[in-house]
């Protein structure tokens, strides 16, 4: 692992942790003569809640079902085009 990488995933790291997030990569179409060339990946930030129940942090899923860049990530993935 260079530096870059090393770089790169501790950064990664850090967002993840401060959004309690975390990154699921699946076989969208398991079973089928294309497996292995469908994989998506998602995203998963929970939703998280005060203790009287008022909501701090609105949970979402993030569909990088497609070739994802910082420009692509300033907009809507489906207005990405």
């Amino acid at each position: 692992m260079n530096v870059t990488e090393k770089s790169f995933r501790s950064k990664l790291a850090q967002l993840l942790s401060v959004y309690d997030a975390s990154i699921e990569a699946e076989d969208h179409y398991p079973d089928y003569p294309e497996c292995g060339k469908d994989i998506r990946m998602t995203v998963s930030i929970p939703t998280v809640y005060t203790g009287k129940g008022a909501v701090i942090q609105e949970g979402c899923e993030i569909d990088l079902s497609q070739h994802v860049t910082a420009g692509i990530l300033r907009k809507p993935l489906h207005e990405a085009g």
